[in-house]
């Protein structure tokens, strides 16, 4: 049986770009209260938002903002591909 991604690289098609997730990685060594900061996950990498516990609504805005700069970028390779 032919995987579907195999089967949709065969046809010239592109790997699916990774979910970006928002996710909160609790802080080493923190017992007394729940302590952690938020990350964006983004494939393998891990940034950190620098939000705390509290502050879940700036983290979404970081995700938000990180997925804009990550679309730009990528729109801009993909000019700078097609001027050549």
């Amino acid at each position: 049986m032919v995987n579907d991604l195999d089967k949709l690289l065969e046809e010239g098609g592109r790997r699916p770009a990774p979910l970006l997730k928002l996710v909160l990685r609790p802080e080493r060594g923190s017992r007394r209260k729940p302590r952690g900061f938020w990350h964006i996950i983004d494939g393998a990498r891990s940034i950190s938002t620098g939000c705390s516990t509290t502050q879940s609504q700036a983290a979404e805005r970081a995700l938000s903002l990180y997925e804009v700069k990550k679309t730009r970028e990528m729109l801009k390779r993909r000019r700078s591909r097609n001027m050549r």
